[in-house]
């Protein structure tokens, strides 16, 4: 089975439901990067929700989260369905949220670099 790295874009952020920024402030950066294990929420295209743990992400710019696929099924199909998205955790300065939209790579040049 050939892996998918599916590649968050934020377009939101809220902590603890106050609107931060668009792209990642330096304050939820140092949160994520100091977290192990996040939660990545998708859902169908007629709505029915899915979350999973992933401990595989890294941040690769301002604005966007690479999160390997580690068996995602439900989460893969959800994605292909409707690519808007959430990952959340909880960190030392509180809780965070980052809702955006999806891209899949399989075959390409950031699937090379990050995955290969």
């Amino acid at each position: 089975m050939q892996k998918e790295t599916p590649m968050c874009h934020s377009r939101e952020v809220t902590r603890q439901g106050e609107m931060i920024t668009v792209a990642l402030s330096s304050e939820v950066k140092e949160s994520l990067e100091g977290t192990k294990i996040v939660f990545f929420a998708t859902a169908s295209k007629s709505g029915i929700p899915n979350a999973v743990p992933v401990g595989a992400f890294k941040l690769l710019d301002e604005a966007t989260l690479l999160i390997s696929d580690q068996f995602f099924n439900k989460t893969l199909a959800n994605m292909k369905e409707n690519p808007n998205v959430a990952v959340t955790w909880w960190g030392d300065k509180g809780g965070f949220q980052v809702k955006g939209t999806v891209t899949i790579h399989t075959d390409d040049k950031v699937f090379s670099d990050d995955v290969d």
